[in-house]
């Protein structure tokens, strides 16, 4: 889990922000009844890699995508140093517990001093990058903005300025209509019905319907 500050306020980057930050508060004050949260400003998401696998609604909510102040962030660097000492396994499941123990723990030194020796060169190639891809990112923004309609574009700056300070409507949530296989059916249904009066639609069978010929073939099909 990591948590970056910035300034007085709190991003608390965890795979599972969403079930960990429910009754947090509660959770704390009964560790200690001074804790003030109200403080400093918290915010609990969840990094990329690990948010395609929750809900619809985790992937709006806690993502660092839709939050002011993160930049781009992805949340997983605790989770890279897992990789750097997988070769470790081999030769530490058969030690003892201590012996083991100051492998590991020397291995992820190792890995935290090259990570930290390395960091002026690794923050210059990012920032390389960054100014590239942001230039072709704004272009590409302003010639979509160019051909919206400007009352839109207001309306939908106004809604992620609101959501950023804390609203509660999240324009990022796409709105979704259900659509049944009982609706699919009465619209075909009916537009048989359409083309059977205007002589454009002809039935391959009295009592059966193209529409339900298709549907019987789907259900034979997963039946099979």
């Amino acid at each position: 889990m990591g948590i970056p500050v910035l300034g007085t306020s709190l991003v608390v980057s965890y795979d599972i922000a969403c079930q960990w930050s429910t009754n947090l508060w509660s959770r704390m004050l009964r560790y200690d009844p001074r804790w003030n949260y109200d403080a400093r400003t918290i915010t609990f998401l969840i990094p990329k890699f690990h948010l395609p696998a929750h809900q619809d609604s985790c992937q709006t909510k806690y993502s660092f995508n839709y939050v002011k102040g993160v930049g781009r962030t992805d949340g997983e660097g605790v989770e890279r140093g897992w990789a750097a000492v997988n070769g470790f396994s081999g030769s530490t499941k058969e030690m003892g517990p201590g012996s083991r123990r100051d492998v590991l723990d020397d291995a992820f030194g190792d890995y935290n001093w090259r990570k930290v020796t390395h960091l002026a060169r690794t923050l210059l190639d990012r920032m390389k990058s960054a100014v590239i891809e942001s230039a072709e990112q704004t272009v590409i923004f302003e010639e979509l903005t160019a051909v919206t309609d400007r009352t839109r574009v207001t309306e939908w700056m106004q809604q992620v300025e609101a959501w950023e300070e804390g609203a509660d409507f999240n324009p990022f949530v796409a709105t979704r209509h259900p659509i049944t296989l009982a609706a699919v059916r009465r619209e075909l249904a009916e537009e048989e019905s359409a083309g059977i009066a205007n002589g454009t639609l002809i039935p391959l069978h009295e009592k059966v319907s193209p529409s339900a010929l298709i549907t019987a073939g789907l259900e034979l099909e997963d039946h099979q």
